[in-house]
């Protein structure tokens, strides 16, 4: 095959030589980076399966944090809305017994009223 190769080369123009050793050049390059990437996409497989797992781990981990704050919010706010009602609760009860106070005054006053009119004596029977 050498001396085929070498015979070849002899009778051949030199710029078609050159063609043909750049092709073949080129056909080894791109056979040996065939073979690196099929290489390289076998060992990345296990590590993108990895690596998909824990951003699975990182966004549960989000979340699970995001929950647990929301949670903590709410149970604040549900605290304030407890307190905001208790504290109305006791201003509407002491208003209630503020204006059952102030009802008893009424009619303490109208029935004080009445005593002093029935007590007065009237122009109109002179």
């Amino acid at each position: 095959m050498d001396r085929f190769r070498k015979f070849m080369i002899k009778l051949l123009p030199y710029r078609f030589v050159e063609w043909y050793r750049r092709k073949r050049a080129i056909r080894r390059y791109m056979k040996g980076l065939s073979v690196e990437v099929l290489e390289r996409d076998r060992r990345l497989e296990h590590l993108e399966g990895r690596i998909a797992a824990s951003q699975r781990g990182f966004y549960h981990q989000i979340l699970k944090d995001l929950l647990e704050r929301t949670d903590i919010i709410l149970q604040e706010l549900d605290r304030r809305i407890e307190g905001v009602a208790a504290r109305t609760e006791e201003s509407v009860v002491r208003m209630e017994s503020e204006l059952a106070a102030l009802r008893q005054e009424m009619a303490r006053l109208r029935d004080e009223l009445a005593e002093e009119a029935d007590a007065r004596p009237t122009a109109v029977s002179e």
